[in-house]
C-alpha cells in the first residue's frame, strides 16, 4: 500500500516592508534624515530593485557625514534599475572622495541615469573645487556615457560646473591652481570629439605656466566652436591669442574680465589678420568699480585696413575707451564692408562719441545692429542719431536704454522725427519706461511705407 501524497502547500504571500511599498510606487523618491530613511538602507535598495519599480528620480537630499548610506544605495542600484533616468544630491556633504567616486563609476557604467544635480556644502575648503574638476575629467574622458546633463553647484562660493552632452561644458569660481589640474582638464577635453562650447569663467588662473597648457589646448582642438574666459591677465590673453592664430574650429571667442592692455590688444589684432575662422568677438573688463582705460588702437586698426577679416560681431563691454579710440571707431565705420553688428556698451562714451559714430554711419552700408547703452547718450547723440536713422537704410537693430537731458518726452520726439523717414530699423530698444511707445511707432511707419 502506497502512502498519500501530502496536500501541495499553498504559495506563501511574501511580506514586504511598508517602505518596500512606498518606494516602489512612486517616481520621485526623496531620502532624507527627517523620515528615518537612513537606517534602511537595504530595504531601500531592494525596493529600487524591484521588477515592478517606477522611481525615475532617487534624490539625497541634507545628509551629512553619512557617506556609508550613500555609497551603500549607490552599490547597490549600479547593476540594475531600469527605471530611474535622475539622480540628485540636495544639500548634501560628501566627506570622503572615494564616495564620490562610486557615484562616477555608476555615472561611467551606467546606461540608464541621464540627469545628475550636485548640491553640495563645503565638507573642507578644498574638497569642492576638487570634486568638481574630477567629475569634470571623468565626464569628458568618457563622450560614449548617457549622461546628458550634469550640474554641480556649491552655493558658499558660487562654485558650478555645466555639462551638457555633444554640446556644453562650463566651469564657474572653480580654482585651477595647478599644472596637473589643467594638464587632467585639457586631456580630457582632446578625449572628448563632442563639446562645442567650452566656458572657464573665473577659474582664477595666474601661472604662466598654467595658460601655457590651455593655449595649448586652443591651438589643437577640431571641436570647440565657442570658447569664453573670464578673469584673464594680460599674459594669459596673449598667450590664448596666439594660440587662436592657429586654431580653425573656435568662430566665437569671448575674453572677460582682461586688462586690455597696449600689448593685448596688439595680440587680438594679429589674431583678426591671421584667423579666417573667427566671427565673434567679445572683449569685457571687470567691475565697474575698479576700470581702467582700454586701449583698442590696433584692433581697430585692423579692422579698417583689412577688407578680407572674418571678423562680423565685435563686442566691448564694461570698458573705458579715449577719445583717440573713438575717433577711429568712426573713421573704421566709415571704410568696413565686413561688421553686421557692433556693441560698445558702458564705455562711458557720452554724446560727443555718439555724435561722431553718427557721422560715420552716413557712409556704412552694411552695419545691421548697433548697441550702445551705458554710454550716456542724452538728447545731443539723439540729435545726432536721427540725422542718421533719416538715410541709413541698413540698420535694422538699435539699442540704446538710456534717460535724456531733460526728460523723456523730448528724446521721443526726437526719435519719432526720423523714423518717419527710417524703413530700416525692425527692432529699436531704449528707455525702459518708453520702450513700448517707441515699439509701435517703429511698426507704425514700417506699415505706413508698406502701403
Amino acid at each position: 500500500m502506497t502512502n498519500p501524497q501530502p496536500p501541495p502547500c499553498k504559495r506563501q504571500r511574501r511580506i514586504l516592508h511598508p517602505l518596500h511599498e512606498q518606494i516602489v510606487n512612486c517616481h520621485h523618491f526623496r531620502i532624507d534624515p527627517i523620515h528615518s530613511y537612513l537606517r534602511n538602507a537595504p530595504i531601500i535598495v531592494a525596493a529600487l530593485l524591484d521588477d515592478t519599480c517606477i522611481v525615475s528620480t532617487l534624490e539625497f537630499s541634507r545628509i551629512h557625514n553619512d557617506d556609508a548610506f550613500i555609497k551603500t544605495i549607490i552599490h547597490g542600484i549600479k547593476d540594475s534599475i531600469g527605471s530611474l533616468e535622475t539622480l540628485l544630491f540636495e544639500k548634501c556633504t560628501l566627506q570622503y572622495d572615494d564616495t564620490l567616486e562610486s557615484i562616477l563609476t555608476l555615472l561611467d557604467t551606467t546606461r540608464f541615469i541621464t540627469e545628475v544635480r550636485f548640491n553640495l556644502i563645503h565638507a573642507s575648503y578644498e574638497a569642492i573645487p576638487r570634486q568638481a574638476l574630477r567629475i569634470a575629467q571623468v565626464l569628458l574622458s568618457n563622450p560614449a556615457n548617457f549622461v546628458n546633463s550634469l550640474q554641480f553647484y556649491s552655493p558658499p562660493d558660487h562654485l558650478k560646473l555645466d555639462y551638457t552632452r555633444r554640446q556644453r561644458f562650463c566651469l564657474y569660481n572653480v580654482p585651477i591652481r595647478s599644472l596637473t589640474e589643467i594638464q587632467q582638464l585639457t586631456d580630457a577635453l582632446t578625449k572628448n570629439d563632442s563639446i562645442t562650447e567650452l566656458g572657464l569663467h573665473n577659474c582664477r588662473i595666474q601661472e604662466e605656466t598654467i595658460w601655457a597648457v590651455l593655449a595649448g589646448f586652443v591651438k589643437r582642438t577640431q571641436t570647440v566652436e565657442i570658447f569664453e574666459l573670464d578673469g584673464m591677465n594680460a599674459n594669459g590673453a596673449i598667450l590664448v591669442a596666439n594660440a587662436m592664430k592657429e586654431n580653425t574650429s573656435i568662430f566665437a571667442l569671448g575674453i572677460q574680465g582682461v586688462d586690455l592692455q597696449e600689448s593685448v590688444s596688439e595680440s587680438i589684432a594679429d589674431l583678426l589678420l591671421c584667423n579666417k575662422t573667427l566671427t565673434y568677438l567679445e572683449l569685457g573688463g571687470g567691475s565697474s568699480t575698479n576700470r581702467k582705460p582700454c586701449s583698442i588702437t590696433a584692433i581697430l586698426k585692423a579692422l579698417k585696413s583689412e577688407s578680407d577679416i572674418a571678423l562680423l560681431q565685435f563686442c566691448l563691454t564694461k570698458m573705458d575707451i579715449c577719445n583717440s579710440d573713438v575717433l577711429l571707431l568712426a573713421d573704421m565705420l566709415k571704410t568696413n564692408t565686413t561688421l553686421l553688428d557692433l556693441q560698445f556698451t558702458h564705455t562711458n562714451m557720452g554724446n560727443l562719441a555718439a555724435k561722431v559714430l553718427a557721422k560715420a554711419m552716413i557712409h556704412n552700408t552694411t552695419l545691421r545692429d548697433m548697441k550702445l547703452q551705458g554710454n550716456r547718450v542724452g538728447n545731443i547723440g539723439l540729435v545726432a542719431l536721427e540725422k542718421v536713422l533719416k538715410v541709413n537704410a541698413s540698420l535694422k537693430e538699435l539699442v540704446l536704454i538710456e534717460g535724456d537731458d531733460k526728460g523723456e518726452a523730448s528724446g521721443i520726439d526726437i526719435l519719432s522725427n526720423a523714423f518717419k523717414y527710417n524703413v530700416g530699423v525692425k527692432d529699436l530698444t531704449w528707455s525702459c519706461d518708453v520702450e513700448d511707445r517707441l515699439d509701435r511707432l517703429v511698426r507704425r511707419e514700417a506699415r505706413k511705407f508698406m502701403h
